[in-house]
């Protein structure tokens, strides 16, 4: 505790790990940093030669223990028949056999294998019974750089505080193959981690559990299932990029994507600002259950397969300033979330709704409903999302509030509805329409215009947006002819005040 271990450049093979038999403490950080950031490399994967030919196009080796991952110079081969979690899903009593089976299980990207069966090219098998690791390869593997997984996590500390991580990077970890986590986790409180980039792992790429815990300006793509995950209260998560993670192919309606916040209380009191979760297969930002009091401001979540930001049977978010465009799903989707507001946000082109805010009466553990009311929808830019504009909670104890917001796109994408729309409640298409049956939104104004074509050319080639001026102008354009008013009128990429409930210092 106390010292200050400084790596020198170079690629490192080994596992470091802390636990509670020293006296760590805040007040004496001991701090673990690169003597050039981004130039030290700790690899949970091993460097694996002498193979041997089986035809054409295998190679065998002897190994003990089933590995998550294989690299050919750098390359990701693809898994055949791999097991999570201690023998899923071959072991008929694992807990996880009866998860998600509607939709695939919790696993759904794994391709099954049957031994004798051809291999395709540029992927591994292990053979539990053989004690074997099978390659099908191009070239000789004796002749590229083969890495194996073979440690658990490159870092792991539990029950400490005062860890600081500072610009290291780490790749590759053997985590999934019996346990569930990241391949960097620190468990305690007041750690930090800052400029550290975790690549490929196997599972999640960063985990901090615990209170008043810091994620900076740090980097966890191409994850095997998602890129961060984060529990306890008073923490921060500011200047993180968790793209392009769930390689794997795991279930986006159990854990998979960029960032979810989850689990004994999910985060509370806590800031996630400045983020970035683009191309994630599966939701970009995720608070799901019993989450409280965090302000989500400032992001871009962009190009998951599933929503933008989802904030699901969880209190009091303000969903603040953000950049939420080009996803599969919803862009903000607010299931069972009371007292949220969610304000100054820019929401275009999603394949589904732009903003739904729905009640369905879940209730938590105790039997109390998390309830939906008092959702406040201000001064947001929402626009040419296919599914519709917005969607306000039926059945709330309080339906909520929306106003000053800009609309933009055709008759499709301008769409109104309390709950799901039904027969009993259908969606409505216009402005006035909607103003009439809801009481919502009378100070916001429509536009019936055509995307910019800049704007739109990006979108369809999944390229990060930065300049989003047209649409900023033709949004207050619009409010200027048709001299709508609002107290709240700042729009995304402004400088503003939190206005919701609680403003975090």
């Amino acid at each position: 505790p106390g010292d200050k271990v400084i790596f020198s450049a170079g690629e490192y093979r080994n596992e470091l790990y802390l636990n509670d038999s020293k006296p760590w403490s805040a007040d004496n950080p001991t701090i673990f940093i690169a003597e050039a950031p981004g130039k030290v490399i700790i690899k949970g994967s091993d460097v694996v030669q002498g193979w041997q030919r089986l035809d054409e196009s295998r190679y065998s080796k002897d190994w003990q223990s089933e590995p998550s991952q294989v690299f050919v110079d750098g390359i990701a081969l693809i898994q055949l028949g791999g097991t999570i979690f201690g023998g899923f899903p071959n072991d008929p009593a694992s807990s996880y056999n009866k998860m998600h089976k509607e939709n695939g299980g919790i696993w759904p990207g794994r391709i099954s294998y049957s031994v004798g069966a051809e291999m395709p090219k540029d992927s591994f098998y292990f053979d539990k019974d053989m004690r074997k690791l099978i390659i099908s390869v191009s070239t000789n593997p004796n002749q590229r750089k083969i890495e194996v997984s073979a440690r658990r996590r490159p870092f792991f500390a539990e029950r400490v505080s005062g860890i600081v991580l500072d610009g290291l990077v780490f790749e590759h970890s053997n985590t999934s193959v019996s346990l569930r986590g990241a391949a960097v986790t620190i468990i305690g409180n007041d750690n930090i981690i800052r400029n550290v980039k975790v690549l490929h792992a196997d599972l999640a790429g960063i985990q901090t559990v615990g209170d008043r815990n810091q994620l900076l300006n740090s980097v966890a793509n191409y994850s095997g299932q998602m890129g961060v995950t984060m529990r306890g209260t008073n923490n921060r998560v500011v200047g993180v990029d968790a793209s392009y993670n769930n390689a794997r192919g795991f279930n986006k309606w159990w854990e998979a994507g960029g960032f979810k916040f989850v689990g004994d209380g999910g985060l509370q009191v806590s800031e996630f600002i400045g983020n970035t979760a683009i191309g994630n297969r599966g939701d970009g930002i995720w608070f799901d259950w019993q989450n409280r009091n965090n302000l989500i401001q400032g992001n871009v979540s962009a190009y998951n397969s599933g929503f933008g930001i989802h904030y699901e049977l969880s209190q009091s978010g303000v969903i603040q300033d953000n950049y939420v465009y080009g996803n599969g799903q919803r862009g903000i989707y607010l299931r069972d979330s009371a007292n949220c507001w969610i304000t100054h946000n820019l929401v275009i082109g999603n394949d589904l709704e732009g903003i739904v805010a729905v009640y369905t009466g879940q209730k938590d553990s105790k039997g109390v409903e998390f309830g939906a009311e008092n959702t406040k929808v201000y001064s947001n830019i929402v626009g040419w999302n296919n599914g519709g504009a917005l969607i306000m909670p039926k059945g709330a104890s309080k339906l909520g509030e929306a106003d000053g917001n800009v609309y933009l796109g055709s008759q499709k994408s301008i769409k109104f509805s309390l709950g799901y729309p039904a027969t009993l409640s259908p969606a409505v298409y216009l402005l006035r329409d909607w103003n009439k049956i809801s009481a919502l939104d009378v100070g916001s104004t429509v536009g019936d215009m055509p995307i910019p074509n800049e704007i739109s050319d990006r979108l369809t080639k999944k390229i990060a947006i930065t300049n989003w001026s047209a649409i900023q102008n033709a949004a207050l354009s619009l409010r200027k002819e048709k001299r709508a008013s609002f107290k709240n009128d700042l729009l995304p990429g402004g400088q503003i005040e939190v206005v919701g409930p609680r403003k975090i210092k």
